[in-house]
């Protein structure tokens, strides 16, 4: 990054030493980080001041930047020999630079590619960066894991480089307003609403707010111009009349799916009058492959001279740890999802889950099901715990164990008396997992990242 965008900031209280020596700027956050840039950004938490860390990194960076405070000023007087600068807010001033830098490497024909939506966003982002890495390799960059926040935002975009291509940024929100935050530093060139559901009800008063919520980034292309798609089967963003190219199962569609096998899909584009087919036996749930289908309509907008290329990176793609995953467990077939858990993912994916034991002649009695409390639902969760229990029996499961608070409303719904509760994954829990394993045949287990539901089958992410 240039100096001259971070001198450039409006809100710049006081400069320290003479810039004439500072070639570049490269900023980092977390001074424990192996990969230290030149420029140490000071934020502050709840519990730390990141300039008490100072004295760790002083011989390996050039400047610092913190917030204008007496405590501030007092730490760095000890280290005069480094150039500083102080302004009003540390925040502020990262989601400032970072729209000034990604603003200016668009102008040199780098394209960004923003995913928003309810369910679904990190996995279709990491399925478009593996398909993008196809054709691009390391001159693609992409959010990492689901840091999609004010702050994961710009830490993406300080990942481009100069010779980077595409930036794939997951957008996030679990507040009112926060995705027009996002978006306007984010800047997107090409759009993507996975589908509008029930999230983060606590804070958001029904799926009406949702979708206001979570389409600010279609408005923001109808505004400044780019290229949105459109998953036109989603009931809400159906709504959505623009230029965007839609796909789906209906007619109406520009690209119009058609599935052959749980595995297989048929996409037929209407306005090019060509038909592509797509395969991925690791990929679960129709769901799912609206994801595929959807990185794979992104990638082509960037890239549509490498159709081929890109199906057949697609098909090769592989759900990453611990999300919409496929495993071998002591012999037995696992669904592991263990990132997210609200009422709309848990719905699809266990009918999905349904249509799979259906299909390949699996005794749904001989299921066991792992589902884990769905969090920020506010005075919703009674409710719709309630309307999950009632779910899991209504597709014929009964083998259940649950995870989390508000059992009694989930086991009110399922009203077979048969679920097995714990309040986490302790060892009682994995020892009544353990002894509920051996007397099934396949495992679907699902459930928010705080509950860990993976440590039931040892697995840890780090």
């Amino acid at each position: 990054m240039k100096k001259e965008i971070i001198l450039s900031y409006p809100n710049i209280i006081k400069k320290y030493g003479s810039f004439d020596r500072l070639s570049h700027v490269e900023i980092f956050t977390d001074s424990r980080s192996p990969e230290l840039g030149n420029t140490f950004l000071a934020l502050e938490g709840e519990r730390f001041n990141a300039m008490s860390f100072l004295p760790q990194i002083e011989g390996k960076i050039e400047l610092v930047i913190f917030r204008s405070t007496e405590e501030n000023q007092r730490i760095f007087e000890k280290y005069s020999q480094l150039l500083a600068i102080e302004v009003d807010d540390p925040v502020l001033f990262l989601q400032w630079v970072c729209t000034q830098y990604i603003a200016q490497w668009k102008k040199s024909g780098g394209k960004v590619i923003t995913i928003s939506g309810s369910n679904g966003k990190t996995t279709t982002k990491e399925m478009l960066y593996f398909i993008l890495r196809g054709i691009f390799q390391g001159d693609v960059i992409a959010t990492k894991q689901n840091d999609n926040n004010h702050l994961g935002v710009p830490f993406t975009i300080l990942k481009i480089k100069p010779e980077t291509k595409v930036a794939v940024i997951e957008l996030g929100s679990n507040h009112p307003g926060e995705l027009k935050t996002v978006c306007e530093i984010a800047q997107p060139d090409i759009a993507y609403v996975t589908n509008i559901g029930d999230t983060h009800l606590e804070f958001f008063k029904d799926q009406k707010a949702v979708f206001e919520e979570e389409t600010y980034p279609c408005r923001w292309i109808e505004k400044n111009g780019g290229f949105l798609l459109l998953n036109k089967d989603d009931p809400w963003l159906s709504k959505i009349k623009s230029f965007a190219l839609s796909f789906a199962h209906s007619k109406q569609a520009d690209i119009q799916l058609s599935f052959e096998h749980s595995s297989r899909v048929v996409l037929n584009d209407v306005r090019a009058e060509k038909n592509y087919r797509l395969e991925n036996p690791w990929i679960h749930g129709r769901h799912n492959f609206f994801n595929l289908v959807a990185s794979f309509l992104l990638a082509r907008e960037v890239c549509p001279d490498q159709t081929c290329k890109l199906l057949q990176r697609a098909e090769d793609f592989r759900p990453t740890f611990n999300r919409s995953q496929w495993l071998d467990y002591q012999g037995k077939k696992v669904f592991l999802d263990a990132y997210n858990a609200n009422p709309s993912s848990m719905k699809v994916s266990l009918e999905e889950f349904a249509t799979y034991c259906h299909e390949s002649k699996i005794d749904k009695a001989q299921a066991l099901i792992v589902l884990g409390e769905m969090k920020e639902l506010g005075e919703k969760s009674t409710n719709y715990h309630r309307q999950l229990g009632q779910l899991c029996r209504d597709l014929g499961f009964s083998k259940v164990i649950y995870i989390g608070n508000f059992f009694v409303d989930f086991e009110t719904g399922f009203a077979l008396q048969t679920a097995k509760h714990f309040r986490s994954t302790d060892q009682q829990a994995k020892n009544c997992f353990e002894k509920c394993l051996g007397e099934s045949s396949i495992v679907f287990a699902k459930a928010s990242r705080s509950l860990k539901i993976e440590e039931l089958f040892g697995l840890s992410e780090h």
